[in-house]
């Protein structure tokens, strides 16, 4: 056995604990990255489908009202209730396509009801919540 491959195996052993260190680091990185991914995609899911509740909610008690004098409003309003309680709750590809139609429409109802209670007069409250 000679200097050189002494060196030589010195060399080759500090490089194989490194490409063993970094295949185990990345392994635990992987895994720990899957939990983690998981758990965030979970909550997510968990605060889309409150908010999507929250507009079948809100559409469900404004069509009880009896004073929405308004054809469009309440169309709205009915679209507004079908689309989030046929709502599906799936990893699609279109999923984020989805919840933004149901955000749009909550937003759209939302602005039809201010503009309805602008047009009344300031002493008259027929709108409740």
């Amino acid at each position: 056995m000679t200097c050189h491959d002494l060196l030589d195996d010195i060399v080759d052993l500090e490089k194989r604990f490194y490409e063993e260190g970094y295949k185990s680091g990345h392994l635990f990185g992987f895994s720990e990255g899957k939990k983690d991914g998981h758990v965030l995609g979970y909550k997510q899911g968990a605060l889309v489908a409150m908010e999507i509740k929250s507009y079948e909610s809100f559409a469900n008690c404004l069509l009880q009202q009896q004073n929405l004098n308004s054809y469009r409003i309440e169309k709205s309003l009915e679209t507004l209730r079908d689309l989030c309680k046929n709502f599906l709750f799936e990893n699609t590809d279109d999923l984020l396509e989805r919840f933004n139609v149901i955000n749009s429409k909550h937003k759209q109802v939302k602005s039809l009801l201010n503009k309805q209670m602008e047009r009344k007069s300031p002493g008259t409250a027929d709108l409740t919540f």
